[in-house]
């Protein structure tokens, strides 16, 4: 009536100790044995219980700390990528106060050959060439744009007031077109253009959406072996504004880079080839006008770059802090 009740008493708090809490004791009796063995059995079951709360909790505070240390790493990464975007504004302003003036001068000569040629044509003495004084407007044109691009790296850094106007789209990317022809056609890539008129009118800094345009083409011409083809393209948009495209049949983006592609100073290009900046300053510009833009690409087949342009931009959030930046003369 005791010894054996109470060595399966003794068995069974053994299994329990060495971690079986499915446990239980068969009750024979309604006497004091059988009352300790039904309370020996609840005592069981809230153990049991416990444990699983337990473990449970350490399963969620497992997946709580994982948690909360991808989004410490994630965070990490964004300061990564704020450091970089001081020290790049940082650097535009030494740049563009280095080579501004060498700019000038380079704008202010070719406006005097211009000047010359005119004067000289108009003496009789020279006979009219279209295409060069079309090339040395180009040279001014483009020398003066080149100090704007250096200076919008600041934009980087801090939010400027921005010089939107109504724009045609298809003359901007019309001159993007002219400046990388030669470009193209020297690595035997086929350059087309497709431009239906007329185009709605877009509010837009014209200098930075070229500096987009050509910035795309550019990579899609380096991208691109000889014997391909690059297509850029520009259509009005059912919902209002415009979409540019920059298509080429080259090489095309690898999956495991298409999430990185848009931060400053990632490449995938060999080094010495670039830095990567150029995408990066996309993306500022894209954003900066309100825009959207998408990327299809198929490693081996091409890669697509399009460009959303709304008719009404959104402006972007004010940073809660500027970096304390001086702009370059």
């Amino acid at each position: 009536m005791v010894l054996r009740p109470i060595g399966r008493l003794r068995q069974a708090t053994g299994r329990i100790a060495a971690g079986d809490m499915s446990t239980r004791l068969r009750v024979h009796s309604a006497d004091e044995v059988g009352e300790l063995m039904e309370s020996w059995n609840a005592m069981t079951e809230d153990l049991g219980r416990a444990r699983e709360e337990l473990e449970s909790w350490g399963r969620t505070l497992q997946q709580r700390v994982d948690d909360k240390t991808h989004e410490l790493e994630r965070a990490h990464q964004r300061m990564l990528v704020v450091e970089k975007m001081a020290s790049l504004g940082k650097l535009a302003a030494v740049v563009a106060h280095e080579i501004n003036n060498p700019l000038a001068g380079i704008r202010t000569y070719a406006g005097l050959l211009r000047r010359r040629r005119r004067g000289e044509t108009s003496a009789g003495g020279l006979k009219g060439d279209g295409e060069t004084d079309r090339i040395l407007q180009t040279i001014e044109e483009e020398s003066g744009r080149c100090g704007d691009i250096v200076r919008n790296l600041l934009l980087f850094s801090r939010t400027p007031g921005r010089r939107f106007a109504p724009e045609d789209i298809a003359p901007l990317v019309e001159r993007c077109a002219f400046l990388i022809r030669h470009q193209a056609e020297i690595k035997g890539v086929r350059l087309t253009v497709n431009l239906p008129h007329p185009l709605p009118r877009v509010p837009c800094d014209a200098s930075q959406i070229q500096q987009m345009v050509l910035a795309l083409a550019m990579n899609a011409i380096e991208a691109t072996p000889a014997g391909g083809s690059v297509t850029l393209s520009a259509v009005p948009e059912e919902a209002g504004g415009v979409v540019v495209r920059v298509a080429d049949t080259g090489c095309g983006i690898p999956e495991e880079h298409r999430a990185r592609i848009f931060e400053p100073f990632y490449t995938t290009k060999k080094e010495g080839s670039g830095v990567g900046l150029g995408l990066a300053i996309v993306y500022g510009i894209v954003t900066r006008h309100g825009g959207r833009i998408d990327l299809e690409s198929t490693p081996g087949s091409g890669t697509t770059f399009t460009i959303h342009l709304p008719l009404q931009p959104q402006a972007p959030a004010a940073p809660e802090r500027e970096p304390a930046l001086e702009e370059a003369p």
